[in-house]
């Protein structure tokens, strides 16, 4: 069966229309949702993500260069793979509770087909919550041993686990004093 796509014609026809205010876009329908409709889904699932993620998201006035198209605002969220970004106007600024930017991040290159990237964000999420179920089942395990030092041992796996590949530096700023020399010594303990 050969199918004819008349969706370029149709987008002029919609382009010329909305260009001579004959017709408006956000009223078009699939016959299940108006773009509009669409645009306002989309704009409060981006809300949901960015306010789970708060330490990963930001909002701006202004692109990274000074612009920024009338009426709206950048909202963004740095995924483990990259940025994902999205403008919206302005009276949707408040759905967004994120760290408020001068200048949004410089683009880099995202385009729609990147969405996937917020995958990612779940990634992370779930490689710390089984950081932080291990921890704490070497704090259940470990814990109830005598002796001190075997008590520094399960807290040091602790923190081996929950810091991952930064325990070293974690351990540094531990043993740094507030003037910035060494002051305390870590205690990694005696495994049982």
């Amino acid at each position: 069966m050969n199918e004819v796509n008349l969706a370029p014609e149709m987008n002029e026809i919609i382009k010329a229309y909305r260009d001579t205010d004959l017709i408006a876009t956000g009223d078009i329908s699939d016959t299940h949702h108006t773009f509009d409709e669409l645009y306002e889904h989309r704009c409060l699932l981006f809300s949901v993500i960015c306010n789970l993620f708060p330490d990963k998201a930001w909002k701006s006035k202004l692109h990274d260069d000074g612009t920024m198209f009338d009426g709206m605002f950048i909202v963004g969220v740095e995924t483990p793979l990259g940025m994902f970004t999205y403008h919206y106007e302005l009276n949707c600024w408040d759905m967004f509770h994120v760290t408020e930017l001068e200048k949004g991040h410089p683009w880099d290159g995202h385009t729609p087909k990147d969405i996937v990237r917020l995958n990612s964000l779940l990634d992370s999420t779930n490689k710390s919550e089984k950081r932080i179920d291990k921890a704490l089942d070497i704090a259940f395990e470990w814990s109830r041993i005598d002796g001190d030092h075997h008590k520094m041992w399960a807290i040091d796996q602790m923190v081996r686990e929950l810091t991952g590949e930064n325990y070293e530096e974690w351990v540094s700023t531990y043993e740094s004093g507030d003037n910035g020399e060494k002051e305390y010594e870590w205690d990694a303990g005696i495994a049982p």
